[in-house]
C-alpha cells in the first residue's frame, strides 16, 4: 500500500480511520488529532487501540535521500451505526389510491373508409384525435378512473347509459409487484354506443389497450405523505411499455354500415407522450 503525505490524509473503511501527520524532521507529534470517519454516529466512539507507526518519505528516485520524516497515529475505532430505517411497504401504501388517469399521444396511422369515397390511409398526430385517455371520456364529475384492490390487483368501471342504445362502459384491470414499485400489466377496454332518435343511425366504438412494466415513481422520502404518483416519458422508449393498441369505430345507416375507422400502427417518434397520474 502506498500513502501520500500531506498536512494530514485520511484514509477510512468501515469502522478503521486513518489519520497520517507529516512533519519536517525533528518536529514532534501534536498532543491531540481529529478524529474523521464517514458514517454518522448517534454515541461518541470509543477508542480501542491507538498505535503510533514511524513513517519515512525519501527524494523521488533515490530511496537512500531521506526529506521528512513522519509519524502515523492509527485511531481503530469502534460504535454503533445508524439505526436501519424499516423499510417501506409501498404496496400497502398503493392501497389508498384511490383513482387513476393515463394518457398516451402519439402519431398514428388509421385507415378509413366510407360507402362514398372509399378507402383512404390517414396520418394522425397532435391532438387531432390520437390521444388515448383512461378514461376514454370525461363528463361531468368523471376525471378519473376510480379504482380498488384486492392484493397485487386493481381493478376499476364507469358504466353510462345503456350499450343496447345509448352508452358506454370502460374497464381497466392490471397487476402490480409485489413490493409496490411496479405496474407489470394493465388492460383497459372501451366500448361505446349511440344511436340517433329515429333509431335508424347507429355509431360504435371499441378499443383495447395493454401496457406493462410501467414504473411507480415513489419519492426517496416520505412516501406516505405522497398524494399524487405521476410517471411521464416521452420519446420513442414509451414503445417498451405498449404491448397493444387496437382501436375501431364505424357508423351505420338503416343497418347499413358508411363508414369505420381502424387504427393501424404508430410512430414511435419525439412527438410521443406517456403520462399515469395515481391520485391518493
Amino acid at each position: 500500500m502506498s500513502f501520500l503525505f500531506a498536512p494530514f490524509v485520511v484514509l477510512n473503511s468501515s469502522n478503521i480511520v486513518l489519520i497520517f501527520y507529516v512533519l519536517p524532521q525533528n518536529k514532534l507529534l501534536p498532543k491531540r488529532g481529529w478524529l474523521l470517519h464517514k458514517s454518522c454516529y448517534h454515541n461518541l466512539l470509543v477508542f480501542s487501540l491507538n498505535l503510533l507507526l514511524p513513517v519515512r518519505m525519501h527524494e523521488r528516485g533515490d530511496p537512500n535521500v531521506v526529506i521528512a520524516t513522519a509519524t502515523a497515529l492509527v485511531y481503530i475505532a469502534e460504535g454503533e451505526e445508524e439505526p436501519a430505517q424499516p423499510a417501506v411497504d409501498y404496496l400497502a401504501l398503493l392501497h389508498e389510491f384511490s383513482e387513476m388517469r393515463l394518457l398516451l399521444r402519439s402519431n398514428d396511422d388509421y385507415r378509413i373508409w366510407a360507402e362514398t369515397s372509399g378507402e383512404r390511409i390517414e396520418n394522425r398526430t397532435g391532438y387531432s384525435g390520437t390521444e388515448k385517455r383512461i378514461p376514454f371520456v370525461t363528463v361531468g364529475s368523471i376525471v378519473n378512473m376510480p379504482i380498488t384492490w384486492e392484493g397485487t390487483t386493481f381493478t376499476g368501471i364507469i358504466e353510462w347509459g345503456d350499450l343496447s342504445s345509448n352508452g358506454r362502459l370502460e374497464e381497466v384491470t392490471g397487476t402490480v409487484s409485489a413490493d409496490g414499485t411496479l405496474i407489470e400489466r394493465m388492460v383497459y377496454t372501451y366500448t361505446y354506443r349511440a344511436t340517433t332518435r329515429s333509431g335508424n343511425i347507429v355509431h360504435n366504438t371499441s378499443a383495447y389497450w395493454e401496457y406493462a412494466n410501467i414504473p411507480i415513481p415513489w419519492p426517496s422520502s416520505n412516501p406516505d405523505r405522497v398524494a399524487t404518483l405521476r410517471y411521464e416519458l416521452r420519446g420513442e422508449d414509451i414503445s417498451q411499455h405498449v404491448v397493444a393498441l387496437e382501436r375501431y369505430s364505424e357508423s351505420s345507416t338503416d343497418g347499413v354500415m358508411t363508414t369505420n375507422t381502424t387504427y393501424l400502427t404508430t410512430h414511435w417518434n419525439d412527438e410521443a407522450a406517456f403520462f399515469l397520474w395515481l391520485y391518493n
